[in-house]
């Protein structure tokens, strides 16, 4: 199942999703989830900027500066906005977001910092959380494959039975359209059934999603050479890295921190965090569950760290590699989009949806893997964890079929006027 390797107490996390997977919910399980996932995300807030302000005062040497981004707008208009060198591809790219800001995706929800020079202003790198509805889609990625592959399998046993009764090599076997979408069919549906009894669960592989915290640094040659260093010292070690080249130019390294634990035990959500934890639903005695939270969490989490060019880190933001355009074309060139593969997006989105919301016990959980559901349903889902009201309100209000309204509703009509 999927390891959130970025979030404290990650496997009780694992075991929450193995659970709600196979749709076995525990009494408790809802408040434990919220404070799971709310106090990761401040304790990410805070661990993830110590990480960041140490590795760029150790690469520039000087006092580091930053401002909260909750757009990508925000990002893409301080990258463009003072660059150290131009070159003619840069001022390309910088000419035609300024000409046309409307093609770039500027209204996408981020959720970080930007870092630069106290003093010189110049841009450094950013910090980011990936926002819960990357984490579910990402993560419903990696099940759909194997769920995918699974399916696949049973169907290929099928064709084989078939081959065998008719007494022949199933390489010779001659299939139609509509004979393989009937096997698929049927074969979805053998993994759907050993989904529903708990089967499939057990044989789901360990799945690691290891970038929901990730840093990105702008270094040239050297201060790359000395960023690298610096990231296998200390409170970080290098786990494993991979350089890209072609369209997408960087290095990703996966470095795993020691995360401040003292630091975050001295600074508790008070005043605005805490006021966000109880909008939030989350219903215990903050404070003490917070303590205790960070006392047993994991003494480390990894990081994606992404080093780039100035020039290249451009053109992943408003070029050639732009961030967005890779999303949409990933989300478009999944293999299987069938009604199981969208319900475990459904299902994760909606632990995430469940966990910002209000609610302080939502019930049974509305998503199953088995049962097909209109997007028109999860947007009701999702709708009713924030209380806000759906468009057949009026029709079950209004006493329709009545020729005129009964006395009752007339009296308390006239009252009311009166």
């Amino acid at each position: 199942m999927i390891s959130m390797n970025g979030f404290l107490h990650r496997e009780e996390l694992t075991s929450f999703i193995s659970r709600w997977f196979i749709h076995r919910q525990e009494p408790g399980d809802v408040q434990t989830l919220k404070r799971i996932v709310n106090f990761n995300a401040y304790v990410a807030c805070l661990s993830l900027d110590t990480l960041a302000r140490a590795m760029f005062t150790a690469l520039h040497g000087e006092s580091i500066g930053s401002l909260a981004a909750t757009t990508k707008g925000q990002l893409k208009d301080f990258v463009t906005r003072d660059c150290p060198s131009v070159t003619p591809r840069m001022e390309e790219l910088i000419a035609r977001y300024r000409r046309y800001p409307e093609d770039f995706y500027r209204d996408t929800p981020f959720n970080g910092r930007v870092y630069h020079g106290q003093n010189s202003g110049r841009y450094f790198g950013s910090m980011r959380l990936k926002r819960f509805r990357r984490i579910a889609e990402k993560s419903s990625r990696y099940l759909v494959d194997f769920l995918f592959q699974q399916v696949k399998l049973r169907a290929d046993e099928l064709a084989a039975a078939r081959a065998a009764s008719l007494g022949i090599p199933k390489t010779q076997l001659s299939t139609s359209i509509e004979e393989q979408v009937a096997e698929f069919t049927h074969a979805e549906r053998r993994v759907l059934k050993a989904i529903r009894a708990g089967d499939v669960v057990e044989a789901v592989p360990t799945m690691h999603l290891n970038d929901i915290l990730g840093i990105k640094v702008v270094a040239d040659e050297p201060e790359t050479s000395r960023l690298m260093e610096y990231l296998d010292r200390g409170q970080t070690t290098i786990v494993d890295h991979e350089v890209h080249r072609e369209t997408y130019n960087a290095t990703n390294v996966i470095v795993r921190y020691r995360w401040p634990r003292e630091m975050a035990l001295a600074r508790p959500p008070v005043g605005r965090p805490e006021e966000i934890l109880r909008s939030r639903g989350c219903s215990c005695d903050i404070g003490a569950a917070y303590h205790d939270f960070v006392a047993t969490a994991e003494d480390d989490v990894l990081v994606e760290v992404i080093v780039s060019t100035y020039e290249n880190m451009l053109e992943s933001e408003i070029g050639r590699s732009m961030h967005e355009e890779r999303i949409l074309a990933q989300r478009q060139s999944r293999p299987y989009h069938g009604f199981l593969a969208r319900n475990v997006e459904y299902l994760l989105e909606y632990m995430f949806r469940l966990c910002l919301s209000p609610v302080l016990d939502a019930g049974e959980i509305p998503i199953r893997l088995w049962t097909r559901y209109m997007p028109d349903y999860v947007d009701q889902v999702y709708q009713r964890l924030f209380g806000l009201s759906v468009e057949s309100d009026f029709t079950q209000a209004c006493l329709c079929g009545r020729t005129e309204p009964n006395r009752e509703q007339v009296e308390a009509t006239n009252g009311k006027m009166t």
